[in-house]
């Protein structure tokens, strides 16, 4: 039996250290979003920070301390819960942050962290990376993709690819062909069992987003699902 379906979730992903803010809110009421990204230096979480209730039962402590500093932020410019508040798109446990609010004036980005201030940079783009791994006759073999996104977009899809993980890399083809090639491209083991089974090994779906910036791109956390074996059956069925 394959073992293609485990479940994924926001907080399965959080467990993972990665948080995602899936709610479209002022994006979807027509407003104009400025896009920052940061980092928050991993060792220096600041102490004087309080957690308060953690984000799901295996919240990240790390997590918890970086929102906590962004609702600060908030709380001190007297923003907090309008339209002008900070919101935090994705945070992930190594300090990177994408973080956007109403497009005004303002350009640049700066938040008090610790005894430091951390400045954020203006970002339009994300890439987005996608990689299958599977073992079989010709031992591991590897699907990658890359895109480049509008950060809204980008966000978007990295939160589907989540929670599709290797179904996703069928899901992209319409036909029962389409989907039988790009199985076997990994040379699947066949075992001669009610017929003849086809079947990957050790699958494993990582996947990463970051951002495009004329200073450069830089990743952010590689987020890695392990799975069992994956079955031909399974691609046909999606």
């Amino acid at each position: 039996m394959s073992d293609i379906r485990p479940s994924r979730t926001l907080d399965t992903l959080l467990r993972s250290g990665v948080f995602v803010n899936d709610y479209p809110g002022l994006v979807l009421d027509g407003k104009d979003i400025s896009y920052f990204s940061l980092r928050f230096p991993e060792g220096e979480v600041a102490a004087e920070v309080s957690t308060g209730e953690k984000r799901g039962g295996n919240g990240d402590r790390k997590i918890d301390k970086y929102l906590s500093v962004v609702e600060r932020y908030n709380v001190e410019r007297s923003v907090e819960g309008t339209e002008r508040e900070l919101k935090v798109f994705y945070l992930d446990d190594q300090g990177y942050c994408l973080a956007g609010r109403v497009e005004d004036e303002k350009e640049e980005l700066a938040i008090k962290f610790g005894n430091r201030e951390v400045r954020a940079d203006r970002v339009f783009q994300v890439n987005l990376i996608r990689q299958f791994s599977a073992e079989g006759l010709g031992g591991l073999y590897r699907i990658r993709f890359s895109e480049v996104k509008n950060v809204y977009d980008g966000m978007q899809k990295f939160l589907a690819s989540y929670m599709n993980g290797w179904l996703g890399l069928f899901r992209q083809y319409e036909t029962v062909k389409e989907r039988t090639e790009i199985f076997r491209r990994f040379k699947p083991f066949k075992f001669p069992i009610f017929g003849s089974r086809e079947t990957l090994k050790r699958a494993v779906f990582r996947m990463q987003i970051g951002i495009r910036s004329p200073n450069g791109d830089e990743g952010f956390k590689w987020i890695s699902t392990d799975y069992g074996k994956i079955e031909l059956q399974d691609a046909l069925a999606v």
